[in-house]
């Protein structure tokens, strides 16, 4: 602590400046009253001026794309981090739960974060800490599923395959059908995708 000499009724000197690390100095306040060099000090015979802090804090911004595809970059959630936090250490302990919460029907994360969009550098426990506004990245990728094609009293190959949520294409088979079928397949309906078999020569 510091003792200034102020005399009752006459403008307040001087001041000092206090420092705290990771910390904005405010002012000085008596009683809940902002006091400057300059100010009138009527506060009594003895007084405490105590200093107000506000922390320092550096933005982060959490984006994510599907597979990979920096077109479909979305920021889910911004927020305040406090300055020189390790950045990592604060992904996982704060944001992790909340970029599950974002992910979308039909998509999973690998519990990733990302410097860039392009998945290729991961953040490691070595990174900087948040000493400046960053960005990082978290890649949802689509779900895989298993397509079984029945053809009936007849034969297809191959039997099944893999296919991707939101995936759009055509899956061409092989197939033998009985003359009395009909081999009038157009489509199924999953609850992930529709799909369109084409029956060739």
């Amino acid at each position: 602590s510091l003792i200034v000499d102020v005399q009752q009724g006459y403008p307040i000197q001087t001041l000092p400046d206090p420092v705290r690390p990771g910390y904005n100095f405010m002012g000085w306040y008596i009683n809940g009253t902002r006091i400057n060099v300059g100010t009138v000090y009527d506060f009594g015979e003895a007084a405490t001026a105590v200093a107000k802090w506000v922390e320092r804090t550096q933005h982060l911004t959490v984006r994510r794309v599907l597979n990979g595809n920096f077109s479909t970059a979305y920021t889910i959630f911004e927020e305040e981090v406090p300055e020189n936090t390790p950045l990592l250490t604060y992904l996982n302990a704060n944001v992790s739960a909340k970029v599950q919460a974002a992910l979308p029907a039909g998509y999973r994360w690998e519990s990733n974060f990302w410097k860039d969009y392009s998945g290729t550098q991961p953040l490691t426990t070595q990174d900087t800490v948040m000493n400046q506004a960053q960005t990082v990245y978290v890649n949802f990728v689509s779900n895989a599923y298993t397509l079984f094609f029945d053809a009936g009293n007849g034969t297809v190959t191959p039997t099944s395959k893999t296919v991707y949520f939101g995936s759009a294409g055509i899956v061409r088979t092989r197939h033998t059908v009985p003359a009395a079928l009909a081999a009038d397949l157009t489509g199924f309906l999953t609850a992930a995708l529709t799909v369109r078999l084409l029956f060739g020569p």
